[in-house]
């Protein structure tokens, strides 16, 4: 018999009502469409921005550094697809200029545009973290890259580049080798490994810091951490998830049945057991002083190796938390699947 522990995955909530306020500077077309050196960062502190759309002004115009100190911006834009990384270094969300301009309808003509902000049910985002700045890649040929001089460029085959385009071949490039390593595991059995194993804290001693803020930053920044190659590969203890749990968590999310079946195809499907408790290998609670119910969370552990292994509990929870793991030991006779939960208490439960 092997004997492991399991460290619980880091528990985050908040201890106060999340209030998201918008700002859209009618009245004045700059601060509208965000434009440079017209938005008061006293204004803006704090914010989402809403950006107008404005066919005269560059998409990059309203990614850039004028918009510091605003929390996110909502960008009205058909044309997402021309967007500079480099410049988007906050929560950015793009909707069509259809979309924008029902927004702009409703903030102008609502008095406290505070509700623009879904309930995530229960599934924290990002999932990890992966290598993503200044990545030494290949490049275009005959696209110019560095600038030399106005309007010209010069050429090269490599160059150093950013954002989800480099990090997301490191993380493809790590499941392609779990999935050579372990031919029968699932593509969310492969993503719960990269996750249950991903590191938080930086190659500095602490935990990983948010080049925008310099300051230690939290799952809603890197998620789970920063992925491990050998860690993950090194795993047997998976949160494995089959294609009818996400059709269930879908219809508890109240989709529509023809949204649905753009996921499903022509196979027949039905909601009897529509669930938001979807086995993902992450936690989230939104908390606020109204909210006083115990939140509990179930999940299904899988064992892949076909040793016998016990499996302890640690938890970690946030200063003023009640966490409980129940049970909180899972016994496996080799290759099957053990249910647990996780129950939280708000601290003014108690």
């Amino acid at each position: 018999m092997v004997c492991k522990k399991a460290v619980a995955l880091l528990l985050q909530t908040w201890q106060q009502e999340i209030v998201i306020t918008v700002y859209f500077g009618q009245g004045n077309r700059g601060k509208e469409v965000c434009a440079w050196n017209f938005l008061d960062p006293k204004d803006v502190a704090g914010k989402f921005l809403f950006c107008d759309y404005d066919d005269e002004s560059s998409v990059s115009l309203r990614c850039g550094p004028d918009i510091a100190g605003a929390n996110g911006a909502i960008l009205s834009e058909d044309d997402a697809e021309f967007l500079q990384q480099d410049y988007v270094y906050m929560l950015i969300v793009i909707v069509s200029t259809k979309d924008g301009d029902l927004l702009k309808n409703y903030i102008i003509n609502t008095t406290n545009t505070t509700d623009l902000i879904e309930d995530p049910h229960g599934l924290l985002k990002p999932d990890m973290l992966s290598p993503g700045y200044h990545i030494l890649a290949a490049w275009v040929h005959n696209k110019g890259f560095a600038p030399m001089r106005e309007d010209d460029y010069l050429l090269t085959d490599y160059a150093l580049v950013s954002g989800t385009s480099m990090s997301c071949p490191h993380v493809a490039g790590i499941a392609a080798l779990l999935k050579a390593s372990h031919h029968a595991w699932s593509s969310a059995s492969i993503r719960s490994a990269l996750m249950t194993t991903a590191d938080v804290t930086g190659n500095a001693v602490g935990r990983i810091i948010d080049m925008t803020t310099e300051v230690a930053g939290t799952p809603l920044d890197f998620g789970a951490g920063h992925v491990n190659p050998n860690k993950a590969m090194d795993l047997d203890l998976v949160y494995d998830i089959e294609a009818e749990d996400c059709v269930n968590y879908l219809c508890a999310m109240s989709c529509t049945s023809q949204l649905i079946q753009i996921i499903t195809g022509p196979s027949n499907f039905t909601c009897e057991y529509a669930s938001l408790d979807l086995n993902y290998p992450s936690f989230l609670v939104l908390l606020n002083m109204t909210n006083t119910a115990t939140t509990t969370f179930k999940k299904v552990l899988t064992n892949r190796a076909d040793n016998s292994s016990v499996y302890h509990a640690v938890i970690s929870a946030p200063q003023g938390m009640k966490a409980l793991a129940q049970p909180t030991t899972l016994t496996f006779s080799g290759n099957d699947s053990k249910s647990w939960g996780m129950q939280l208490q708000r601290p003014w439960d108690s």
